[in-house]
């Protein structure tokens, strides 16, 4: 399967570990112009923390062929999605409750993730998910 036909399955998949995760999150792929060399964000996900403030989150999902060994190997693979954001962030405000991650998808059927901050690029922990009702991950 191609990676073009193959991102609207990964996003369903990171939509389904969004929501488990307690984001309300939405598919925005689809709003960017058709044969679009690149799409900034897949994803637009919210959600209110414990403290009841909002949290916004854009993911960029990619497709990997295997796991990214090391964050200097990531940085490599996500290079134009670092420098779209820092390039906003510079214009952005700084209270912005904003994050970006990016969403490497892999044969594994996972997810492996990295933030994209004002202050750089970082590997995150793999998701977990909260349980769903009756008690199912």
């Amino acid at each position: 399967m191609t990676a073009n036909r193959r991102i609207p399955l990964v996003e369903r998949d990171a939509v389904s570990l969004l929501t488990r995760m307690g984001y309300d999150a939405t598919v925005f792929s689809t709003y960017f112009q058709r044969g679009s060399h690149f799409i900034p964000y897949n994803l637009i996900a919210y959600q209110k923390n414990s403290e009841g403030k909002e949290e916004h989150l854009w993911v960029k999902v990619k497709i990997a062929m295997h796991r990214l060994g090391s964050v200097q190997t990531a940085t490599i693979f996500c290079h134009d999605e670092i420098q779209i954001m820092h390039r906003f962030f510079d214009s952005a405000p700084v209270a912005l409750p904003l994050r970006y991650e990016v969403w490497v998808s892999l044969p594994t059927h996972e997810f492996q993730r990295f933030e994209i901050t004002r202050e750089g690029f970082c590997e995150l922990p793999a998701p977990v998910p909260t349980l769903a009702p009756g008690g199912v991950v």
